[in-house]
């Protein structure tokens, strides 16, 4: 994972302008951005960080040119673009002769030298508008747009994410998921506590964090837990050995046999108001069951052997992180889910040390409302603290430093105490 150059096998990020997409490189795989193809051969040995061109379906490697030359810029009092009118007649390079160019191999940069000498305007532009028309040109696919190599982070694997689906990580924005860290006091060493349902963004948030030292338990819901965005980082066998997994549905087994009696009770309650529900589609359920039974001989059928097998390793796993839990001497809980967060916290505040940090992420303020009334008459908790992210991103150029015209109006709320003993 510290290595700074490209490997067979590795995890990349690869970056053109706002677009992000991971991929792992293997030899002779294709690699597809924005139509353009290229090989993936082409990266191994490459350093993390390089800036490529596709020409011809071969990659280039290009020096990155920020905004240096619009840099030196002093004289923008003196020119503006009033009098300028966008026609075009100003551009003496026709469409057809840009991909003549194309075809004949000319690289994006001399292309868009051609434009710029042949443009009637552009020497007009003041210093920014010139930029401006430079970076615009370089985006388009036509001008060989241009794309970087990075390593994954978690604040790229968080952007890619977000920007492809908000909903498929409980709308956490990279700064909300930057407060949730350091609010939890994640750090190398800690046994921490996560419940979410973030496709494992937050999971592998924790582990780059804990650096393979420490515990982080994933108490999941359902039949498995979820873990792809786990994928995206080139953790090792170490930093992969500290995740360990409990269903939250067997939390109440921890528990003592009154808490159990009573969740019992209460579970007793809810199937007796889902029973009338349940009598409603048994036809449609019977009609699922004969169709997976179906799908199922066709599928590649496990050995009795190997399936007792499985779950003799599943329950030898759950026992061990029993007795874990029963210790009750974790460092934290984070939750970051898209069920209702109370009966989840209220659960698990019996595994953790007092002075330790209880984190809550929620894209609505409703139930974290509910938690904090539960949490206060609980006791066993101080500090409690709601608070909504808020996030403005700003341009920082010479003489050009604003915030963004467009912005995201929420990024969730975050409920944040700290348990102390009550003895």
């Amino acid at each position: 994972m510290s290595s700074e150059t490209i490997s067979e096998g590795d995890q990349i990020v690869i970056q053109k302008a706002k677009v992000l997409k991971v991929v792992q490189v293997r030899k002779g795989r294709k690699i597809w951005l924005d139509r353009v193809q290229f090989s993936a051969d082409e990266l191994i040995g490459k350093p993390f960080g390089c800036t490529f061109e596709e020409n011809k379906g071969v990659l280039v490697q290009v020096s990155r040119t920020g905004s240096e030359d619009a840099d030196n810029a002093v004289e923008e009092g003196k020119r503006d673009n009033r009098d300028l009118q966008g026609d075009q007649s100003n551009q003496k390079i026709t469409k057809s002769e840009i991909q003549e160019m194309r075809k004949q191999g000319v690289s994006g940069q001399e292309i868009i030298e051609q434009l710029v000498e042949n443009s009637a305007t552009f020497k007009k532009k003041n210093t920014f508008s010139q930029e401006k028309y430079l970076k615009k040109k370089k985006k388009k696919r036509v001008y060989q747009p241009q794309f970087t190599i990075m390593k994954p982070t978690t604040r790229l694997v968080a952007d890619m994410y977000y920007s492809r689906g908000p909903m498929r990580i409980c709308n956490m924005r990279p700064d909300s998921l930057a407060q949730i860290l350091a609010l939890g006091n994640v750090r190398s060493g800690n046994r921490m506590m996560v419940v979410e349902s973030c496709v494992g963004v937050l999971v592998s948030a924790m582990l780059e964090r804990m650096a393979g030292s420490g515990l982080l338990v994933d108490m999941y819901s359902g039949s498995a837990p979820v873990h792809q965005a786990c994928e995206c980082f080139n953790f090792t066998k170490q930093h992969k050995d500290i995740l360990k997994t409990f269903p939250l549905d067997r939390v109440a087994e921890l528990h003592g046999v009154e808490k159990k009696k009573a969740w019992e009770e209460e579970r007793e309650k809810e199937g007796e108001e889902e029973e009338e529900e349940k009598e409603e589609v048994v036809e449609e359920v019977k009609e699922e069951v004969e169709k997976e039974e179906g799908a199922q001989k066709k599928r590649k059928r496990i050995s009795p052997e190997e399936r007792d097998e499985r779950r003799i390793r599943k329950a030898e796993r759950i026992k061990e992180m029993k007795e874990v839990l029963m210790r009750a001497d974790m460092d934290g809980l984070i939750v970051a889910t898209k069920f209702h967060p109370t009966p989840i916290v209220l659960s698990l505040l019996d595994f953790i040390c007092p002075s330790r940090p209880i984190v809550v992420f929620s894209q609505y303020k409703e139930p974290l409302l509910d938690l904090y009334s539960k949490l206060k008459e609980r006791g066993g908790i101080i500090l409690l603290k709601l608070t909504e992210t808020w996030f403005r991103e700003y341009q920082v150029l010479p003489n050009r430093t604003h915030p963004l015209v467009n912005m995201i109006a929420s990024g969730g709320y975050i409920l944040t105490g700290t348990t102390v003993s009550q003895d």
